[in-house]
């Protein structure tokens, strides 16, 4: 790939992990306990109801790392935006990690491995 191609692969993927967070945001935060929120996370009612508050403060911090993603691709800064973009997308891997290894395996996939794959492209776009 030429690196023009690259550089945006790389913003694709960047922007596309910031999506799937805002998408995690409101599944978190307003549609955990309806029946989409609840297939998402493989509730039942009860534990929906009981942990609401616990997702909603989830999803705040999924919104935070899109905000921050969001941030570094429009940043007019290459330098701080290439720092932006490693660090946030870092931060996703790791909770793509931790969630993957306490609370679900699919959350590598879902979570961590876009992130990384992203985070790839980043560097071999610099």
């Amino acid at each position: 790939m030429k690196g023009i191609e690259v550089a945006v692969l790389a913003l694709i993927l960047v922007a596309l992990v910031a999506l799937e967070h805002i998408y995690i945001l409101v599944l978190e935060m307003f549609l955990w306990t309806t029946p989409r929120g609840m297939k998402a996370f493989g509730l039942s009612r009860e534990q929906a109801e009981s942990t609401k508050v616990m997702a909603a403060n989830q999803g705040l911090y999924n919104g935070f790392l899109a905000a921050g993603l969001i941030w570094a691709l429009v940043h007019p800064d290459p330098a701080f935006a290439f720092q932006l973009k490693l660090f946030f997308l870092g931060c996703v891997v790791v909770a793509g990690l931790y969630g993957g290894a306490t609370a679900s395996r699919k959350i590598y996939v879902i979570q961590a491995l876009p992130a990384a794959l992203a985070m790839i492209a980043v560097i071999v776009a610099r």
